[in-house]
């Protein structure tokens, strides 16, 4: 058998037209310590009862910061502030700060910890860890992230890659975004009451050496009220990318 020959038939097979490697896992969610992502935050909170259906409206902002890296992991600080809209003049802002902790190469992205700043101090370690990405990521990839918690919430989920193409957000173009939806189930209590049931989905879009452009994510929680009448609580938020500043200086690792 001519191994030259096969050789050959390798090298043109890899660069026939339509065959182009997946994109690396880290080029989709950079975690450059310093680097800085500005969102714009619209949410929307709908109870939804026998009686009729209640809505509340917020806006604000949110702030990721790639904090600092130890050991091989590296923190992301996560500021969310919203005020609720069409009640007159502002009032004080809800802020919550989340610190969330990665690892990162070239076939997945790994989600090892969580932690709530404020209030009762909540943290949640994952052993072994979320995959947040998972390679090779193509159109169609699907993979399981695990159980994820928050405060008397359990979350299992799967990632699926939904597409990858560009996309225009906060006036800024980007010629490659990875799409990602994740969803499942919810189990667990809200305000001490027990879920009926519940499901959670959450779509990222990644834009590739930037990071995170746009998302969406919605919970729907189903309880029971203490007379016996079904209950639905909706909440719906979504974070776009800023429009940049005229104070934000070319080249800043700022990605506003």
């Amino acid at each position: 058998m001519n191994c030259r020959w096969i050789a050959a038939a390798l090298v043109a097979l890899l660069l026939a037209p339509g065959a182009v490697a997946a994109e690396p896992a880290y080029a989709w969610f950079p975690l450059d310590e310093g680097r800085q992502i500005d969102l714009d935050l619209e949410r929307e909170r709908r109870v939804e009862t026998v009686g009729g259906t209640s809505r509340s409206h917020f806006r604000g902002s949110a702030q990721l910061r790639v904090a600092a890296r130890h050991g091989g992991v590296v923190s992301v600080t996560r500021v969310e502030s919203q005020t609720q809209a069409g009640l007159g003049p502002p009032g004080q802002p809800e802020v919550s700060q989340l610190l969330e902790v990665y690892s990162s190469t070239a076939d997945e992205v790994l989600f090892h910890a969580q932690k709530r700043v404020g209030g009762t101090d909540e943290r949640e370690v994952y052993d072994p860890p979320r995959h947040f990405l998972k390679g090779p990521l193509e159109k169609g990839r699907r993979w399981s992230v695990g159980e994820l918690r928050r405060q008397d919430l359990r979350m299992d989920l799967e990632a699926e890659v939904a597409g990858i193409g560009p996309l225009t957000v906060g006036g800024q173009e980007h010629a490659k975004v990875l799409e990602v939806r994740f969803t499942g189930s919810v189990s667990g209590r809200v305000d001490g009451q027990s879920l009926q049931g519940g499901q959670y989905e959450r779509t990222v879009w990644l834009a590739k050496g930037k990071g995170l452009i746009q998302e969406v994510v919605q919970a729907e929680f189903r309880l029971t009220n203490a007379d016996g009448t079904p209950i639905t609580l909706v909440d719906t938020a979504t974070f776009r990318l800023a429009a940049p500043r005229a104070s934000d200086a070319p080249g800043s690792p700022l990605l506003r």
